[in-house]
C-alpha cells in the first residue's frame, strides 16, 4: 500500500534517488496540469499540459499552408513568421500566440463597422427614404436583410367622427366631421356662444329678489334653487314653563313659550365636586356628591372636621407651620435616629420578619430584644440579646449592631465563652497547639514523628485533604503511583475535515510531542505539514481537502 502524502515534498535541492514514474497502461482521464506518468502500453514518458497528455519526444515539425480568398498561396516552415494585415476598417493585434482583429469604427471619410439599434428583424419592405431635418431614428435590417430606418408618424390629415355622450345619461350621438354640436341651456343654466372657440355656461337669474331677510321663510325647488323669500314674524313670546327631566348627574328645563315653541335648558353636575338630580317633574337638588374632590382649598371658619368612620385624612402637604397638620412621614422623620423598642425576636422562628425579607419600613434606632434562641443572619444570638438598626430599611448583618447580653460557655458546636489547654505532648503525633493573649494556634509538624525504617510498600498511607467534602483522609500509594503514571502518559486524539488547515488544541503545555496523522476513512498514515503553534495547539496542513485524524503524545 503506498504512503499517502497530503502536502507537498519539499527536497530542499536533494536528489530523488531510484526512482520510477506512475506505471499505467493508459492515460489518465483526470488529470491537473503538471501530473507526469509513463505509458506502458506505447512506452512513452507524458505530462499533462492542462488540456491533454503531451509526449515532449513527439516527432519534428514540418510546415502547413496559408492562403487567402486570393493572391498567393504561402507555405509556411519552421522558423517562418506569419504577419496578419489588418484591412480596409481591419486592426489585428497579437499577444504571444494569440492573433485578435477588431473591425475598426466607420467615420465620415473611413470605412467600418457600424452597431445596430436593435438586432430584432423588421416585419416589413424597406420604403423609398426620405429625410426629415433634425430627427434621428435607429437602424435595423429587415426581412430581406436590409438596413432600414423605421421612422413612426400619426396621419393627422383631417377628423373622421368623435362620440358625445351626456354624464346623467341618455342615447350616445356620433359627431362626423362637419357635424355641428349644440350646447341647450335649462333648469336655471344658460349656454352662450361669443367667438369661434368661446362658450359660456352661466347661471340664470332666478324670481326671489336680491336683499336681507329677517326670522326668513323661503321656498326651495327641486333643483335647490330659492324660489321665494320673505321676512317672518318676531317672536311674541312672554311666559314660560319649567317642566324638569333627568339625567345622569344632570337635569333639563324645557321653556315652553306662551306661542307653543319651546327650548330646553341642561344644568350638569361635575364628578366628585357638585350632584344633580331630578326630583319630579316640578323640582331637582342641587348639591355634594359622597364622594367630593376639590382642586383647590377649602376653609372652614370656626368649625371642626370630624370623621365619624374609619376614614383617613390623606395627602397631607410637606410641614412649613407650626400649627401645619403633620403626616405619618413627618413623624418618622422627626424620631429618625432615636432608640425606639420595638419588642421581641424569636430567633428560631425570625419573629418578627428581620432577616429573610424585612419590612422597608423598618427606622435606624429601631430595638429588638432576642426572646428565642437561634440564627439571626449568619450569627447566633441568645435570650436578653440586644438588636439595633443602624439604617433605614436594613437588609444585611452589617445594617445591624448586636449588644450580647447572655453569652454561654462554649461547646464542640456552640462559640462562647472557655479556655484553651496546651498540651505540648501532642505535637509527637504531629499536631502542635499554642495559647497567647486570648488566642489558640493549631499547626501540623512532622518533626517529632517518628521515621518509616523499612522499605515503603504500595499500602502505606499518607494524609490528603478530599476537596469535595473538604474531609482529611488517608490515601495508599498504590493509588499515588497509578495517578502519576496516568499523567505522565498525556496524549490527544482529534478529528477534523476543515479543508487544508487542521487546528489541534491538545492543551499538554509543552512543545514536547509526537505527531502522527493517519487518513480517518481508511486509517493509512499520511504525511502532512506539522507546526506546532504553541504549547498547546498543533496545526496540520495539507495540500487538499482531507479528513485526517491527528494523535499528540506528550513526551515531556
Amino acid at each position: 500500500m503506498a504512503v499517502n502524502f497530503l502536502n507537498n515534498l519539499d527536497l530542499n535541492g536533494n536528489q530523488l534517488l531510484n526512482a520510477r514514474l506512475q506505471v499505467l497502461a493508459s492515460d489518465p482521464g483526470t488529470a491537473v496540469s503538471g501530473d507526469i506518468i509513463y505509458n506502458s502500453t506505447s512506452n512513452l514518458f507524458k505530462f499533462y499540459n492542462g488540456t491533454a497528455w503531451v509526449d515532449p519526444s513527439a516527432g519534428t515539425y514540418t510546415g502547413w499552408t496559408i492562403e487567402g480568398d486570393s493572391g498567393t498561396t504561402a507555405n509556411v516552415t519552421s522558423g517562418a513568421a506569419v504577419v496578419f494585415v489588418g484591412g480596409l476598417g481591419m486592426t489585428t493585434t497579437s499577444n504571444g500566440f494569440n492573433i485578435t482583429t477588431d473591425l475598426d469604427e466607420a467615420t465620415a471619410t473611413t470605412r467600418g463597422g457600424i452597431e445596430l439599434f436593435s438586432n430584432t428583424d423588421q416585419s416589413v419592405a424597406a420604403n423609398t427614404v426620405s429625410a426629415t431635418a433634425s430627427r434621428t431614428y435607429g437602424l435595423q435590417l429587415n426581412s430581406a436583410g436590409q438596413g432600414v430606418v423605421n421612422v413612426p408618424w400619426t396621419d393627422t390629415s383631417g377628423m373622421s367622427s368623435w362620440t358625445l355622450e351626456g354624464s346623467q345619461g341618455g342615447s350616445s350621438q356620433t359627431i362626423s366631421d362637419g357635424n355641428t354640436v349644440t350646447v341647450t341651456g335649462s333648469q336655471g343654466i344658460a349656454a352662450t356662444t361669443s367667438a369661434t372657440d368661446t362658450l359660456t355656461i352661466e347661471l340664470l337669474d332666478t324670481i326671489v329678489s336680491a336683499g336681507s331677510y329677517t326670522n326668513t321663510n323661503i321656498t326651495v325647488d327641486a333643483q335647490g334653487r330659492l324660489t321665494s323669500a320673505s321676512s317672518g314674524a318676531a317672536d311674541t313670546n312672554t311666559t314660560y314653563t319649567l317642566p324638569v327631566s333627568s339625567g345622569t348627574n344632570l337635569a333639563t328645563l324645557t321653556l315652553t313659550g306662551s306661542d307653543s315653541s319651546t327650548d330646553v335648558v341642561t344644568i350638569n353636575g361635575t364628578t366628585n365636586e357638585v350632584s344633580v338630580v331630578a326630583n319630579n317633574a316640578s323640582s331637582l337638588t342641587v348639591g355634594l356628591p359622597d364622594d367630593v374632590t376639590l382642586t383647590g382649598d377649602l376653609t372652614v371658619g370656626g368649625g371642626d372636621i370630624t370623621l365619624t368612620g374609619t376614614g383617613r385624612i390623606q395627602g397631607v402637604d410637606t410641614v412649613t407651620d407650626g400649627t401645619d397638620a403633620v403626616n405619618k412621614t413627618y413623624v418618622d422623620n422627626a424620631v429618625v435616629g432615636n432608640l425606639v423598642f420595638q419588642g421581641g425576636y424569636d430567633a428560631a422562628t425570625n419573629t418578627p420578619d428581620l432577616d429573610v425579607s424585612p419590612s422597608s419600613s423598618i427606622k435606624k434606632g429601631w430595638a429588638y430584644v432576642v426572646t428565642a434562641a437561634g440564627s439571626f443572619f449568619t450569627e447566633t444570638v441568645e435570650v436578653g440579646d440586644f438588636l439595633f438598626a443602624q439604617s433605614d430599611a436594613p437588609t444585611a448583618l452589617t445594617d445591624w449592631v448586636t449588644v450580647q447580653n447572655n453569652v454561654g460557655l462554649a461547646t464542640s458546636t456552640t462559640v462562647g465563652i472557655g479556655n484553651v489547654e496546651v498540651n505540648t505532648s501532642a505535637a509527637t503525633a504531629g499536631m502542635a497547639v499554642a495559647y497567647s493573649a486570648g488566642t489558640a494556634s493549631i499547626g501540623w509538624s512532622i518533626k517529632n514523628l517518628s521515621v518509616i525504617s523499612n522499605a515503603i510498600v504500595d499500602a502505606d498511607r499518607m494524609a490528603i485533604l478530599d476537596l469535595t467534602g473538604f474531609e482529611q483522609k488517608a490515601i495508599e500509594l498504590s493509588t499515588l503511583k497509578t495517578y502519576f503514571q496516568a499523567g505522565l502518559s498525556q496524549g490527544f486524539a482529534g478529528t477534523s475535515s476543515s479543508g487544508t488547515t487542521h487546528t489541534f488544541n491538545h492543551n499538554l503545555n509543552t512543545y514536547d510531542v509526537i505527531v502522527q496523522v493517519y487518513d480517518a476513512s481508511n486509517y493509512e498514515t499520511v504525511y502532512a505539514s506539522v507546526d506546532r503553534t504553541s504549547v498547546n495547539q498543533v496545526v496540520v496542513t495539507t495540500a487538499a481537502t482531507a479528513n485526517i485524524r491527528c494523535l499528540i503524545n506528550n513526551v515531556g
